[in-house]
């Protein structure tokens, strides 16, 4: 009566989550385990319970009965399963590694990455999860987060469905009384990132290049008249070099006098910033005060 009474109490799906580890207990097999069940309390609702059963013998080894230890961990598994959403929103890669290097928990972007779920990597080695060579490529990281130093690199990586992926990581452990418990693993995707920065760079080699090439003098300078780009020819004119001039004041470097009189003109790149407007000067009656 017990037992009919029990199994109504257990929630549907967790009805065969045991019997099989139970059967094993009456074979004999062993004498002991423990599991996670959903219940339904009286009120309605579903608890979990953690179920540590034991098999008590007769004085001729036979099963005499059966003792359940049953403690409710509603509380533990709510806070869990919230970690564990929080975790599985969030567009990082997130894991905790023990000292052992066996992976404890970790969100679906591990999958997404390596090909796993959050459930199968538990208890697996990292070289397991993230492969042999990624492995090693981060040896000397590993080492150095288990010796309780916070790492911080990057790494090209390619994903379970061969994508190229640039990944920023940080490592970093987890200290309890001074010693070393584990660490926690994020990586970031800066792939889209580290492909602009790239572009970027090419296309700034690119106006650097051309800018070297042409024959006419090309200056540029921030919102504040700040020389920011000087070319060869501009280097020429006015006998500034390039490591001189950046950052200067545009009428510090191109010091402009009108022509016979010497007397000092605006300079027209001053007047275009004021007046946001272009602003075009004769050169015929411009020359350089030096």
């Amino acid at each position: 009566m017990f037992a009919l009474a029990s199994q109504e109490l257990i929630y549907p799906e967790d009805l065969k989550t045991d019997q099989h580890l139970l059967q094993e207990m009456l074979d004999g097999k062993i004498q002991q385990y423990e599991t996670q069940k959903r219940y339904w309390h009286k009120n309605g609702y579903v608890i979990w319970v953690q179920l540590d059963v034991s098999l008590i013998l007769d004085e001729t080894g036979q099963p005499h009965f059966i003792v359940w230890q049953i403690q409710d961990i509603s509380a533990q598994i709510r806070k869990s399963r919230d970690l564990q959403i929080v975790l599985n929103n969030t567009p990082a890669m997130i894991g905790y590694w023990d000292t052992d290097l066996q992976h404890r928990f970790g969100n679906f972007t591990y999958g997404e990455w390596f090909g796993f779920s959050p459930e199968q990597m538990k208890g697996l080695f990292i070289w397991e999860v993230i492969g042999e060579n990624l492995y090693q490529r981060n040896r000397e990281q590993i080492e150095g987060v288990l010796r309780g130093e916070e790492q911080f690199f990057e790494r090209e990586i390619t994903d379970i469905r061969g994508e190229r992926r640039q990944v920023q990581f940080s490592y970093v452990p987890d200290m309890e009384d001074g010693y070393i418990q584990g660490f926690v693993a994020l990586g970031i995707d800066i792939t889209a990132r580290h492909d602009a920065e790239k572009a970027l760079f090419k296309q700034k080699e690119l106006a650097r290049i051309t800018l070297e090439s042409i024959g006419d003098s090309v200056i540029a300078v921030d919102t504040e008249g700040r020389i920011t780009l000087f070319n060869p020819v501009a280097q020429r004119m006015t006998g500034w070099s390039l490591e001189k001039a950046l950052g200067k004041p545009i009428e510090e470097v191109m010091d402009l006098v009108e022509e016979g009189t010497f007397t000092p003109l605006p300079n027209p790149i001053r007047m275009a910033l004021s007046e946001r407007k272009t602003v075009g000067m004769s050169l015929i009656d411009l020359c350089l005060s030096w």
